[in-house]
């Protein structure tokens, strides 16, 4: 099973994750969409989905199968982000919201590389050492539009490693929602900077 898309939606007092997920043959089975329970709030404030799935026994054609699934948990005040794990499967993405005005998480070492844009999510790699302790990334806008055309705005990505020692090469992939910040009805060249990268995004409506 593979991550095609997800969305956090805020209803009230509850937050609703929707996702769409692609089987790479028919006849899987045991669907399921499930939020880890937390006893203590987690370091980086991501609540975690796992996706699980029972695959088809014996052979089958490659026919790819479409799910859409959806999962809800209580509005809280420590909610950041969502990440979705697909059980046996080393795929893992982090959904963050943009933020405003409120400057870097951290000043720890990191790369990234920008993959691009899915529907409205803008979607990068994350390459850092660590391994042991979650690891924070944030992607502030500083509230400015430069008028030109297209107008320009720039975002900046920083990282707080979380006193992890550890030193495996992770590679993390994480979305940010635009559509939470910026109208997406106009083109826009983002200039998005951290970790020592620069990066011109052309969005195109």
């Amino acid at each position: 099973m593979r991550i095609v898309k997800l969305d956090i939606k805020k209803q009230s007092n509850k937050i609703l994750l929707k996702g769409v997920f692609i089987a790479p043959s028919l006849n899987w089975k045991n669907i399921s969409l499930m939020p880890v329970p937390y006893s203590t709030p987690p370091d980086d404030g991501i609540q975690e989905f796992i996706l699980k799935a029972t695959p088809p026994k014996g052979y089958f054609e490659d026919n790819l199968e479409l799910f859409e699934l959806s999962a809800k948990v209580s509005h809280t005040d420590w909610f950041k982000g969502a990440r979705v794990k697909v059980e046996n499967n080393d795929e893992c993405v982090n959904l963050y919201d943009i933020t405003t005005k409120l400057g870097e998480i951290g000043a720890d070492n990191f790369n990234f590389k920008l993959i691009g844009v899915k529907g409205d999510k803008l979607v990068l790699n994350t390459f850092y050492s660590g391994g042991c302790k979650p690891h924070f990334f944030r992607l502030d806008w500083d509230g400015l539009i430069l008028e030109s055309s297209p107008i320009q705005i720039k975002l900046e990505l920083s990282h707080h490693a979380n006193n992890d020692i550890c030193k495996a090469l992770v590679s993390t992939e994480i979305q940010f929602d635009l559509s939470k910040c910026f109208d997406l009805n106009q083109d826009i060249n983002f200039l998005i900077k951290g970790g020592g990268n620069e990066y011109v995004l052309k969005y195109k409506k």
